[in-house]
This record gives structure tokens, sequence and C-alpha cells, in this order.
């Protein structure tokens, strides 16, 4: 019968080629099993899904820096989250290079987080393509001495949208990237901040930036745009 070549790809997944035999005494379409040798129906109730792999080609690698002097980076754990999936793995640092790396990770979306005592934390999201991916340098910023991390939340809405998931928000101390999370559906958002001045910086594709800036009040204990107005966390963009 005639042969055909299939080819199955899709996006961070190995492609595979599948050659099919037309079995015109079965009227069906047969593939060579590689392992029996035996011809299989393709398709249809009596054949199996065709399993993709996950593309395992993709390096991270960056660095982090403390204004601590002396500070003991044995405790860090930096944990790499697939966003979309099941893959997730801590990341070892090295304490005297203050680097991190992973090798031979899945290709797809993650959530960057890292945690070092007396500092606040940070996420980060990243995509991971194949190959190298090198981060630019993270600097951590000092956790005061009985100072809490402090939970800012809020809503953005997207306009003309019924679901407002997705928009990046990102905290800035000066020029300084801390921090960043997404909105959910509803547009509900969290950050863990230190009690600290902020810039939040909310994007979207097809939306202009919005930038806010907030400050905390130790009197008030809490974020606020001045001292008559208390960060609401409601914007429309």
């Amino acid at each position: 019968g005639l042969s055909h070549l299939l080819q199955l790809s899709a996006a961070g997944y190995q492609t595979q080629e599948i050659e099919l035999l037309w079995n015109e005494e079965e009227s069906r379409f047969e593939r060579l099993d590689e392992a029996s040798g035996a011809l299989l129906p393709f398709g249809g109730e009596a054949g199996d899904p065709i399993l993709l792999l996950r593309r395992r080609d993709a390096n991270l690698s960056g660095s982090l820096s403390s204004p601590i002097e002396g500070y003991d980076w044995s405790s860090v754990e930096v944990r790499l989250s697939e966003l979309e999936g099941e893959e997730s793995e801590v990341l070892p640092v090295n304490p005297a290079t203050r680097s991190f790396a992973g090798e031979g990770l899945a290709v797809g979306n993650y959530e960057l987080r890292i945690n070092a005592s007396g500092h606040l934390p940070i996420t980060r999201f990243i995509g991971l393509p194949s190959g190298e991916t090198i981060l630019d340098p993270i600097a951590l910023t000092p956790q005061q001495e009985g100072e809490d991390a402090v939970n800012l939340e809020g809503q953005v809405a997207l306009e003309g949208r019924e679901s407002h998931e997705g928009v990046l928000i990102r905290a800035f101390i000066g020029a300084q990237f801390q921090t960043e999370t997404t909105s959910d559906a509803a547009g509900d958002f969290s950050l863990q901040l230190g009690e600290l001045d902020y810039e939040l910086r909310f994007s979207a594709i097809g939306y202009a930036e919005e930038r806010v800036a907030v400050r905390w009040s130790a009197v008030r204990a809490r974020f606020e745009l001045d001292e008559e107005n208390p960060f609401a966390g409601s914007l429309t963009t």
C-alpha cells in the first residue's frame, strides 16, 4: 500500500516522525512498532495515543549579590517551578561564586523564586528556550531586623476584556527591579514586599504600561499613595 511520513511537533516537545502504511485488506493505516517489529493500527479506537517527549536541552545560569558582608550563601534556595506543568527543581548555589545553574531542563515557562535568610524574597518569571539562558545579576534586598515581608494586594482591570489574567506587575526600588507577579482572571494580584517605597509597573500585551508610586507608612502600617490615600490596588489600564 501507499506509504506516508507523518511528522508530529509541538512547542517545547521533541519532533517525532512516523511512517504510515495503508493496509488495503483492513482499510486502515498502520505503523511499524520498532520494539516488536509488528504493524499496529494507527488512529481510531484500536490505535494507541502517540506520546511526544519534552525537550530537555535548556540550561539556565545566574548570579546573586548582597550588600551584607560575609553573608552565608549555603542556605539560599533558588527554586524553579513550571507555570503550566509539573516541573520543579531547586538549583544549587555555589557559595564561592554566588552563582546558580541548572542543566538539561525542560523547555517552558517558569517561576524563579529566591529565598535568602535576612533578605526579601524575589520572584521572577522566565521563559526557557533550547540552549543557554544567562540571567542578569540579581541583587538581593536586605530585610531590616524585626521586619516582616508585607503582602501588597490589589486588582487590575484590562479595558475591553472579560478576563484580566496575565497582567505583569513588577516592583522597583529606584531603577532596581525587586520582584514580580501576574494577575488572575479576576485581576487580583499579591506581591510580597518589604516595608519600603516602591514603583509598581503594570504591563500587558496591547496595553500601555502604567506606573504607580507607593510608599510604606510605619505609622499607619500600610502602603499608600500619600498621607490621605491608601493604596487600594484598583487600576484600569
